[in-house]
């Protein structure tokens, strides 16, 4: 799940998600003081747009080139990263929320990722991981992008 696999996914159609913010963080974040949030694999910026409208000051990630030029357009007021974490961490304190929806980790020793995601997490600030439950997944050789749910 590389660079190329997420744009040639965004490239495919002219939006892929429906544009809403995602429940979770709808349901976690309102009432939280504004500060700094980081939105991991931001895609098509829902998330993004959202916490900014709640008064956020949002650095919005994602690998893919193609749905960070959708998202960002007519959106200057978010900073907008192309970023894989997995090989250049965020910064370590620097954000009041870092939120992660059906954000794909890979297993990997010493886990440095997912370490990366805490760290980055400032004193007091809130780390809001959703992910999908991998039983909903069919084994690798039945999918159709040949990867095992378990792996990540």
């Amino acid at each position: 799940m590389d660079q190329q696999f997420w744009d040639e996914m965004y490239s495919g159609s002219e939006q892929r998600f429906s544009g809403l913010p995602n429940d979770a963080l709808v349901t976690e974040v309102t009432g939280m003081t504004p500060g700094r949030a980081l939105d991991l694999g931001c895609g098509e910026g829902a998330d993004a747009y959202w916490l900014a409208g709640q008064g956020w000051q949002v650095t919005a990630v994602d690998i893919s080139q193609v749905a960070l030029d959708r998202a960002a357009a007519g959106h200057p007021e978010i900073t907008w990263q192309r970023a894989d974490i997995a090989a250049a961490p965020m910064p370590k304190g620097s954000f009041d929320l870092v939120s992660a929806h059906y954000f794909p980790i890979a297993h990997e020793s010493g886990h440095a990722t997912v370490r990366g995601l805490l760290d980055a997490v400032a004193p007091g600030g809130t780390l809001l991981f959703v992910a999908h439950d991998p039983t909903e997944f069919p084994p690798r050789h039945e999918n159709e992008h040949d990867f095992d749910p378990y792996d990540f």
